[in-house]
């Protein structure tokens, strides 16, 4: 056990998406939060409130709203920017009450200016987590200059805080190269989710058939992760043989699941293409990933890519098209990794065309994996670092 670990911390975390949302940053801060908890450390939450959620007493929620109909609908946001010394007051009386030590900010966007003006109201220090690559939507938002103006509120971010963490060594590099954040920038992986962890142990139950038949995605769908790519790659597998199936399961941006439904109509794919709409528990996603036997990964938007770290935990075989993000995750021992997107179709029509026996090595090697990545403690390592600035 680390020699840090004789004193219980009060610890701070900030962030603009938290339970009930089931979205990449809400699922880590809540794991993050459960873990920090089990190693004796309190733990108190900061976040926009979500309408008709009760929260618990250690849940500050200010109220939020939804994003227009072109954004996600799992994404919410509050009028921060307009008055933050008022939140930022309520923050840090919120911290004196709970006799806070340390805030981690979890918001690189929303909430990025209070944290800073907090701790210097406390004199407490600040870290930071690197959640979302924003600059990989910008095709989406197409707004002239949105590239150094973005980069200009994560280097505020990072910069306020005394040091910043990164899920992967891919945004590592991102923050250090390309953003020029001035103070440390360290890497450590997201928590798994114990939700999931309890789920897989207690109820999962793994596909049983013999013949590739399903493939799958899951998690949000917009048009940055990867979607359009993975339809373009997979439909001429998907016309070869009319009994092979592709679920999209996720919440939508509506404007994109209907530019994506026509795009399948076009691909002449639309009666095998199946779009199951938001999954609001693991309960719900664990009954859609044993219905399939193949999960497929196109994205190049992910900072950690919690999907696949689900996907290897239902014991689901992984067709990807390379990306830094997964190269602390996947292996060629867990995954078919494609450097093209010809590569990645090629592969889906191969494993198509096979039985199930012929990828069980990879069901072992990814449930091995899982096992592997569940009892890393990261909440220890960020225990740690709280630690060590507190001692400085």
């Amino acid at each position: 056990m680390s020699v840090f670990f004789q004193k219980s911390l009060n610890i701070c975390l900030i962030t603009n998406a938290y339970p009930p949302m089931l979205n990449g940053v809400a699922q880590a801060v809540y794991s993050l939060e459960q873990k920090l908890a089990a190693l004796g450390h309190k733990v108190y939450i900061v976040t926009l409130a979500v309408p008709k959620t009760a929260y618990e007493p250690n849940v500050m929620a200010f109220h939020s709203f939804q994003f227009p109909r072109m954004m996600s609908q799992d994404l919410r946001w509050s009028p921060t920017l307009i008055q933050p010394g008022i939140y930022a007051r309520r923050i840090a009386q919120f911290c004196r009450k709970h006799k806070i030590d340390i805030i981690h900010n979890h918001d690189t966007y929303g909430l990025s200016n209070i944290p800073g003006k907090v701790g210097k109201m406390l004199k407490i220090p600040v870290v930071h987590t690197f959640h979302t690559d924003i600059e990989s939507y910008r095709k989406i938002l197409n707004v002239p200059g949105f590239r150094h103006i973005l980069r200009a509120i994560i280097a505020k971010s990072c910069n306020v805080a005394r040091i910043t963490i990164s899920p992967s060594e891919k945004m590592a590099q991102y923050l250090r190269e390309k953003v020029r954040v001035k103070n440390p920038v360290v890497v450590l992986k997201n928590e798994i989710n114990p939700q999931l962890v309890q789920y897989l142990k207690k109820n999962y139950q793994h596909s049983k058939r013999t013949q590739v038949k399903t493939f799958i995605t899951f998690g949000r769908v917009a048009a940055e992760k990867g979607i359009e790519t993975t339809l373009a790659a997979i439909a001429p597998v998907l016309r070869s043989d009319s009994t092979l199936r592709y679920i999209i399961a996720g919440i939508a941006v509506p404007s994109y699941l209907d530019q994506l439904k026509n795009r399948i109509t076009d691909l002449q794919i639309a009666s095998q293409v199946l779009f199951t709409g938001a999954y609001r528990s693991i309960e719900e996603l664990g009954l859609l990933a044993s219905q399939a036997d193949v999960f497929l990964f196109t994205s190049h938007s992910e900072t950690f890519g919690i999907t696949l770290v689900e996907a290897m935990g239902f014991g689901l075989p992984v067709i990807a098209l390379k990306d830094e993000c997964f190269r602390e995750i996947l292996s060629e021992k867990t995954a078919f990794i494609c450097e093209t997107t010809d590569d990645f179709s090629q592969r889906c029509t191969t494993v198509a065309n096979q039985t199930f026996a012929d990828l069980i090595s990879f069901r072992t090697a990814a449930l091995q994996s899982f096992e592997i990545m569940q009892h890393h403690n990261v909440a220890r390592e960020h225990a740690d670092i709280y630690q060590t600035l507190l001692q400085k």
